[in-house]
């Protein structure tokens, strides 16, 4: 049981840093920035391997003793469906806020039609 709790809190911190950068302020860094205050793509995707790859080394140290390579390609492919659905998320919540914004936007309009 010990592995395996490991592993879903390694992937949880794997995610949450994914989230976490989603949404860090990187236009205050204007070196590492574009045009619209994001992370560069290249930038972007070494933050998510290297997120990645802590995890795996996380995952490697915590192993007691030595396993299949099996476990070693499940482990990295959990690790990075974790990585994967952090992102997900965050652009998920993202499209949610935007979408919540137009009809917002959309009412407010309607309501302001209809008083003329």
């Amino acid at each position: 049981m010990g592995d395996s709790f490991e592993m879903v809190l390694i992937c949880l911190v794997v995610a949450l840093l994914n989230v976490t950068a989603h949404w860090f302020p990187w236009h205050a860094f204007e070196a590492l920035a574009d045009a619209s205050g994001k992370l560069r793509r290249v930038l972007a995707y070494t933050y998510g391997c290297a997120v990645m790859l802590l995890g795996m080394v996380a995952w490697a140290i915590g192993a007691n003793d030595a396993v299949s390579p099996w476990v070693a390609v499940g482990a990295m492919t959990t690790l990075t469906a974790a990585a994967g659905l952090g992102t997900l998320v965050a652009y998920a919540v993202d499209l949610a806020a935007e979408a919540r914004a137009a009809t917002a936007d959309m009412a407010e309009l309607d309501e302001r039609l209809s008083e003329m």
